[in-house]
């Protein structure tokens, strides 16, 4: 698992110093100065990093920009005990934090990058870090979080030429995988009933947290997140006879009480209740649950 993890780390700073190399020239580590003044500069960023798995970062970025040993002597690179998540804003704090290493050093040392180039504005290492989110680099959390959210993926990461291929494949298998967006964006087509598909949403987003677990009772949560949507797609995908088969029986049977609760009333004097289609609405419910996304 840490070695995954250090693999992850490094291929996420040779990917991000890769965009910064497009936009503001080649790192030259032939300068005499070069070893000394990246030394400076990162134990800098260091000192004024308080987020672990940025200090991570800083130290895999460091390693990219060199050979081992020759920066950091004496200094123990972090454990990231933060666990990780996908957070988009987090992970952009933290490439912005690499960022300003980079071009600190970049200007502090002669000889790298372009010639003239003038110091990076606010805006333009904002702009640098979302084009590298656009081309699929990802911090080490972001690339664990949705290997994990991938059934059967974890277990292709034995080996770092396996590795290797999972990483190179990563995004294509996110742009394949359905989000709770793309749930709700089918249920609108298919339903054609904004009201209703309002209110069908929200119990299907319910916390049920707290309701008894176990057979006969789904109680996790149905398409909160992409990684809670992918396991509801595992359940549907179970097949009879199979050992764990009653957790898709529990499913159906939850999404035919959703199908139940659901209940529309016209608009105007009166508030007539209108009749719902329950059994077509629960078949509607299986079919876009099902679904992988169409983008």
């Amino acid at each position: 698992e840490e070695s995954m993890d250090a693999y992850l780390t490094s291929y996420s700073a040779l990917s991000l110093r890769k965009k910064f190399e497009e936009r503001c020239g080649y790192f030259c580590p032939t300068v005499s100065s070069y070893i000394p003044i990246l030394d400076k500069v990162v134990r800098a960023q260091l000192e004024a990093t308080m987020d672990n798995e940025s200090k991570v970062a800083v130290f895999a970025m460091a390693k990219a920009l060199t050979t081992n040993g020759e920066v950091l002597k004496g200094e123990q690179m972090p454990l990231n005990e933060d666990g990780g998540d996908d957070d988009q804003d987090r992970a952009i704090t933290q490439m912005q934090c690499i960022v300003d290493m980079l071009d600190d050093f970049r200007i502090s040392c002669e000889g790298q990058g372009k010639a003239g180039t003038p110091k990076m504005t606010c805006i333009e290492k904002r702009e640098l870090v979302e084009d590298a989110f656009v081309s699929r680099v990802w911090t080490q959390s972001m690339t664990n979080t949705r290997i994990n959210r991938i059934s059967g993926l974890k277990e292709l990461t034995s080996t770092p030429f396996l590795v290797k291929i999972v990483v190179d494949i990563m995004p294509i298998l996110h742009e394949m995988s359905a989000s709770p967006a793309d749930v709700k964006q089918q249920m609108l087509l298919l339903i054609g009933h904004e009201d209703m598909v309002e209110k069908t949403w929200a119990l299907l987003r319910k916390d049920r947290s707290a309701d008894k677990s176990g057979k006969g009772n789904h109680s996790e949560p149905i398409c909160t997140t992409i990684a809670s949507l992918s396991k509801t797609q595992s359940i549907l995908k179970l097949v009879k006879n199979s050992d764990d088969y009653y957790q898709r029986e529990d499913l159906v049977s939850l999404l035919d009480k959703i199908a139940e609760q659901v209940t529309l009333k016209s608009t105007g004097e009166g508030e007539v209740p209108l009749e719902v289609d329950k059994p077509k609405l629960k078949q509607v419910l299986i079919k876009v649950l099902n679904e992988k996304a169409t983008r």
